[in-house]
């Protein structure tokens, strides 16, 4: 059976319930704020794909300093990473841990290492006097061994006092509530000296962390043999597979696996990566054993707590195997640059040219030259791979107010992605991306229309679709009603039902036909008590202004993108079709009973157009 939108938000709860985060209502408030300002996404389809992103990444949020609030680089917020002993001691904080115990110990003696307790996962870290370099091959690595009952050995190896490694790894202690007398291993010399330090994982509110990086760093760059994941990839529809069966939208593409393929991931700031493969969740902690225990990953993410973090997974077996072919995809909790890197792995690469635009004669039928006061102005094809290709931009293009409309030919809802298109440097419009007969009706109305500078640059990205290899990216420019050609153009129009805003049946108390027009194409309309939307049928080309006291009541999205830049406030019927088209939505809000709507209407000339007032039937 396809999933629904109301599947998908019923996926994505039960996600949020397994993983809570503080505040969720509040921080959704705050995302959806920031995220309104920059891109405005348009019917159904592209409703699901906010609500999966939206609420993945209120998933993914915890108590994080705010990246954007980089202070001077002198003036440091927190301690600096590492885990370098100070007078002595282990360092309190590093790496996400909290210390709990710093212990001195003597490698002549027997050592014993601190009850653990069982109310919580701790970890152990050792730094030696170790003498000779611990990479020298002919060392045997100085360190403790503990032999737990009933567990298998745990191994803390020594770390150099002075030049720590960047690849600290802490060491997973099973349960105790008595500690363990442990025994010296390797090459250690004679009466040297040694600190153990036990540590837990710290909470966020109390971590001090460090300050953000200035500039902000830059991810590193990929290896021949290396897939790269990171925000500026679209955002694909994945499966989900976490004791419950949905899918949610994240930053994805398919990876062919080597022998030795690992996962590698970074961030430039302290924040949370969550990793799938083939719906896999590989950033999971586990089944609370003790032996895998891993203090980079709480809450199913990889948790970092530094600026430049980075982290290596190994793939489950149920997922890797040299030759196979799987679906890589990532979530990030900030909008800082972060990546997640396969290694030894083949995928998908970017084209290294510019995209010329198709010529108009290999244009689908589907994605038409006129419709809803727009023309087309290119058109480019691109795979559906997850990769990010620059545009090639004809005349047509340059200088212009644009909207951009991507289209997965094939594709099904329950596939749906969403298409990145970046002008320039400026911040990135994200669209629906499924078949033009299920994506394209709103086309009049975007509300996202961006110049495209001269000289200027274009990058989309179309998301993974496993149903189709390539997809479709059009530019669209508004035209005024007197220049587009009607006879020409399309009509796709769409609209919400009259059921659906009221929530209850309709009931006409109001209607105005041409008919009821003065010589000059006005009238007026009193507003019955209870009136809630305005409703226009059509058929023939035409416009209609509705206004009360100097004042629009036409709904926003009900307006061409023409008539905005041009300064006027229309409804219009651009074709001969028939159209049903909820034009005033929640008049309550505007207008009170009694009060009179003045109506101006042009064209209809051999069609026809009635203007109802609808309100509850129930009253």
């Amino acid at each position: 059976m396809t999933p629904t939108t109301e599947d998908l938000r019923t996926t994505l709860q039960a996600m949020a319930d397994a993983h809570p985060a503080p505040a969720p209502a509040d921080l959704l408030d705050e995302l959806r704020a920031e995220r309104t300002a920059r891109r405005t996404r348009r019917g159904w389809l592209a409703a699901a794909g906010v609500a999966a992103a939206a609420v993945a990444a209120v998933t993914l949020t915890q108590v994080w300093p705010d990246p954007t609030a980089t202070g001077p680089a002198d003036e440091p917020t927190g301690v600096e990473p590492g885990w370098e002993l100070t007078d002595g001691e282990a360092p309190e904080f590093s790496g996400g841990l909290h210390l709990l115990d710093s212990t001195p110990l003597d490698t002549s003696g027997p050592a014993t290492v601190p009850a653990t307790g069982s109310d919580a996962q701790r970890y152990a870290l050792l730094w030696c006097d170790t003498g000779p370099a611990l990479e020298d091959p002919a060392v045997d690595r100085p360190g403790l061994e503990l032999d737990p009952a009933g567990a298998q050995t745990v191994s803390i190896p020594c770390l150099p006092r002075d030049g720590i490694p960047e690849d600290v790894s802490p060491v997973a202690l099973p349960p105790s509530d008595q500690g363990w007398e442990a025994t010296w291993q390797g090459d250690l010399p004679a009466a040297a000296d040694a600190v153990l330090g036990i540590y837990e994982e710290a909470e966020h509110a109390d971590y001090p962390f460090p300050g953000w990086p200035d500039p902000p760093l830059t991810a590193p760059e990929p290896g021949a043999d290396e897939v790269s994941i990171d925000a500026s990839m679209p955002l694909s529809a994945q499966p989900v597979q976490a004791g419950f069966e949905g899918s949610m939208m994240a930053h994805a593409t398919d990876v062919t696996l080597g022998p030795d393929s690992e996962i590698e991931l970074w961030t430039g700031v302290p924040g949370r990566i969550r990793v799938w493969v083939d719906g896999v969740l590989v950033t999971d902690d586990g089944d609370d054993r003790w032996s895998a225990a891993d203090p980079g990953l709480r809450g199913g993410a990889w948790t970092a707590f530094e600026a430049g973090a980075r982290h290596t997974l190994s793939l489950p077996e149920e997922v890797g195997g040299e030759g196979r072919t799987v679906r890589v995809s990532a979530l990030a909790s900030h909008d800082a640059a972060w990546q997640v890197r396969v290694t030894g792995a083949d995928g998908p690469q970017p084209a290294e040219a510019a995209v010329p635009p198709l010529d108009p004669a290999a244009v689908p039928d589907g994605v038409p030259e006129w419709s809803g006061g727009m023309h087309r102005l290119g058109v480019w094809e691109l795979p559906t791979d997850g990769t990010v290709a620059e545009l090639e931009l004809p005349r047509s293009v340059q200088g212009q107010e644009v909207t951009w409309l991507p289209f997965c030919p094939g594709a099904e809802p329950a596939t749906l992605g969403m298409a990145t298109i970046t002008v320039g440097d400026d911040p990135r419009p994200e669209r629906g991306c499924a078949d033009p007969e299920l994506g394209f009706g709103f086309v009049g109305n975007q509300l996202d229309l961006s110049e495209v500078p001269e000289g200027s640059s274009v990058r989309v990205g179309l998301p993974s679709v496993i149903e189709q290899e390539t997809g479709l990216v059009a530019a669209y420019g508004p035209v005024a009603f007197e220049d587009f050609d009607h006879a020409a153009a399309v009509s796709r129009d769409w609209a919400f039902s009259a059921e659906s805003v009221l929530r209850a049946e309709p009931e006409v108390v109001a209607r105005l036909s041409l008919a009821d027009l003065d010589a000059d194409g006005s009238a007026t309309l009193v507003v019955p008590a209870g009136a809630s939307i305005l409703r226009a049928t059509s058929e023939g080309v035409g416009r209609v202004h509705v206004w009360h006291e100097g004042r629009t009541v036409l709904d926003p999205n009900a307006l061409s993108a023409s008539a905005r830049l041009a300064g006027e406030q229309w409804w219009t019927a651009w074709t001969d079709d028939p159209s049903t088209q909820l034009v005033g939505t929640h008049l309550e809000r505007t207008v009170s009973a009694g009060d009179e709507l003045e109506i101006t209407v042009e064209g209809y000339e051999d069609g026809s157009l009635t203007l109802e007032l609808l309100a509850r039937a129930d009253g």
